[in-house]
Parts: C-alpha cells; sequence; structure tokens
C-alpha cells in the first residue's frame, strides 16, 4: 500500500479555528492601552488548560522540545517512528504508555519526499487512520512558499494547516530551514519560539529537530572533543547549532547518537522543566525500518539504570518475589525519598526489562545479581 503526500493546494480550512488562531497572533502595529493589574489571586483563578500528556512521561501538551542530533544519525527515522505509534496508534512509543491516538502533522523539510514515503509506508503499512498529515520541502516550493518563519505566507500556511488538522503534535524537521541557517541570529532564534509558542495556543506539542555542530578534526578547536550524548548530555546539548536561545527556551531537550561501530544508538528524553526528568536509552533498528528500545542486553540495561549510588542503593533494597509499586517505593525509601524520583527511576527499570511486570506485581528480572 502506498501512502499520498499532500502535493495540491491546502483545502477549504476550518474557518474558526483559523480565525481563532489569527486573532491570538499580536497585530503589527498594536495600539497602546492602560495596563491593567493581574494578582496573583486573579491568576489563580483563571482556567488553564492542563498539561495532559500526548506520550506518559516524555510529552505533554504545549511542550516545545528541542530534539538534537548530527546528521545521519536517525533523526528522521526516529520521529517517523514517532509520529507512526502515534497515530496508527501503537500502546506505547518506546516503553512509555500512548494513552489514545494523536493527530499529527509533520514538515519533513530536509529530506527528499520519497525517501519520506517509502520509511512511513515500511513503518506502518500504508494506514494512519487520517490522523497523520505530512508535507516535505516539495510542496513549498510548489506554491512558491519561502521555507522561513520571517516570511508571513509560511507561517500563515503552516497556522492554517495545523488549524485544519486539530493537530495534538507538530513536528518541524528542522531548526536550519526556519532560519536560513543563520544560526547565531538570536533575533531570527526569537521569532522561531514566538511562532511556536502561537501554535502552542491551540493546545498542541511541538518538536524541532536540530543539528548539533560538526565535530573538528583539529585538536585545537573548541568543538574537537569528544563529547557525547551518553558520556555529557548538558555538553551535547551546549553544541546545537543555533544561539543558546534556542536550547535555553525549549521546555524539554531530547538527543540521539549513533554508535556506528555497533549500529545501535542512544536517545536521551525528557520533560526537564515539567518535572526536572531525563533518562537515557538504547535503541535500535526493527525490520520495519523504526526504532525500538534494546531490552535484551542486561550489561546495557544495568549501566543505564543503576548509573548513579542512589539508584545502586534502591536496587539492592528492592524486595524479593513479588511486590508491588508501594512495596518498592517503601522498601527504598532510605536510597531514594522523592516520589517523583522514584517514580522516574522505578518506570525506566520497566522499560529496559530489569522489572517483570504480572498479575501479582512486579519482580526483578533474572540476571547478573539477581537474587
Amino acid at each position: 500500500m502506498e501512502i499520498r503526500l499532500v502535493t495540491s493546494p491546502t483545502p477549504a480550512v476550518n474557518e474558526v479555528a483559523v480565525e481563532s488562531l489569527r486573532a491570538s497572533s499580536p497585530p503589527s502595529a498594536p495600539a497602546v492601552s492602560p495596563a491593567i493589574v493581574q494578582t496573583a489571586e486573579e491568576f489563580l483563578r483563571r482556567e488553564l488548560p492542563s498539561k495532559e500528556p500526548i506520550i506518559e512521561g516524555l510529552l505533554y501538551r504545549r511542550d516545545i522540545v528541542a530534539f538534537a542530533g548530527r546528521r545521519r544519525h536517525g533523526k528522521t527515522t526516529f520521529l517517523g517512528s514517532l509520529v507512526t505509534a502515534l497515530t496508527i496508534p501503537k500502546s506505547e512509543f518506546l516503553g512509555y504508555a500512548i494513552p489514545k491516538g494523536m493527530r499529527v502533522v509533520a514538515f519533513f523539510l530536509e529530506d527528499d519526499a520519497r525517501e519520506i514515503q517509502d520509511k512511513l509506508n515500511s513503518m506502518s503499512g500504508g494506514s494512519f487512520g487520517g490522523r497523520l498529515a505530512v508535507y516535505t520541502r516539495d510542496d513549498f516550493f510548489r506554491d512558491k512558499i519561502p521555507m522561513a518563519v520571517s516570511n508571513r505566507a509560511f507561517r500563515d500556511r503552516v497556522k492554517e494547516i495545523c488549524a485544519q488538522h486539530r493537530a495534538d503534535l507538530i513536528v518541524i524537521d528542522n531548526l536550519a530551514h526556519l532560519i536560513g541557517a543563520d544560526y547565531n541570529n538570536s533575533t531570527k532564534i526569537h521569532e522561531v519560539f514566538s511562532f511556536a509558542w502561537e501554535l502552542t495556543r491551540l493546545n498542541p506539542s511541538v518538536i524541532i529537530a536540530a543539528h548539533p555542530r560538526k565535530r573538528s578534526k583539529n585538536k585545537g578547536d573548541i568543538f574537537s572533543s569528544n563529547v557525547t550524548l551518553r558520556s555529557d548530555p548538558e555538553d551535547f546539548f551546549e553544541e546545537v547549532m543555533g544561539s543558546s536561545h534556542f536550547v535555553n527556551s525549549c521546555g524539554s531537550l531530547w538527543g540521539i547518537e549513533r554508535n556506528i561501530e555497533t549500529n545501535r544508538t542512544d536517545f536521551l528524553g525528557g520533560t526537564q522543566r515539567l518535572n526536572g526528568e531525563q533518562s537515557l536509552m538504547l535503541l535500535e533498528k526493527s525490520e520495519d525500518g523504526s526504532f525500538r528500545l534494546v531490552t535484551d542486553d542486561w550489561e546495557e540495561a544495568h549501566r543505564l539504570a543503576l548509573n548513579t549510588t542512589a539508584r545502586k542503593k534502591a536496587w539492592e533494597l528492592l524486595p524479593l518475589g513479588w511486590f508491588t509499586y508501594t512495596d518498592a517505593e517503601e522498601a527504598v525509601k532510605t536510597a531514594m525519598k522523592s516520589s517523583s524520583t522514584f517514580n522516574t527511576w522505578f518506570n525506566q527499570l520497566r522499560r529496559l526489562g530489569m522489572l517483570l511486570h504480572a498479575d501479582d506485581g512486579y519482580r526483578k528480572a533474572a540476571g547478573p545479581g539477581t537474587p
């Protein structure tokens, strides 16, 4: 079965949704109006939409995610895997639960349209239930719309597409095309975020892919170090091309890095601004070309999940035999006093296959050092 990419002009849109989006945009020459003080009590009484999960523990409504990865390290494959899981829909993505099918608009502005088509066909079998809308650079070239956030025609087209499709998630691959590769222009980076904030007004989340700087072969060059996503995530994200305003403005930082020797891929996902959590996992490609979580490598799982003294101690404190989530949390309190920290770690153990789950609860999976 073949996927047909959108190649015809955008059809008539949902006028109410579009007008709502347009109305949320500040006018080009705003009239000066008297300031109105909003007290804390008034702010707390406002009815604001909740942070509902799109992918539980990984992605929530109105999140703006910077997704960093070097060229040919799997960014587009990862994004294809993610939008396929959300729209088919699958019950989970990399061990994170998907509560329900989501509507996604994906703008693949870098890769060849046929490559995108073949990739999505392989991952899905060609059916997304009408929940996935796909646009490539060809669609904007055909309509003579420059792909730049500074171009009003581009912004209007993107907003109208997302409003018409009622998107829960908007994916843009990648930052370079939004700013015309003017990476160090902080004003242009701010335009990107003004646009992203505007898109989230209708409650979707936004993922923007970006490249870290290329490594120099010159030993004296500042970017010649062997910083990797696994060894130093903070420095990895600091190397993302663009002014620091880009990574500083995103609520979540995701990263991907392929190990050429093993052909396996590290992915770090997190909700850093929401709750300060992030976790690293090892991925490999499945037969359909999508990414899946590696769960059969005990040594690797042990290294990822027990990477601090507190985590190692907590692992030893987990009860023998079958236990409930509450039993486990109570047992490890001397090592992990925070419920949110425990929850993040416990879910990572589950995703990595270090805990077995059945009607009786949980127990440690058999492996080196397991009683």
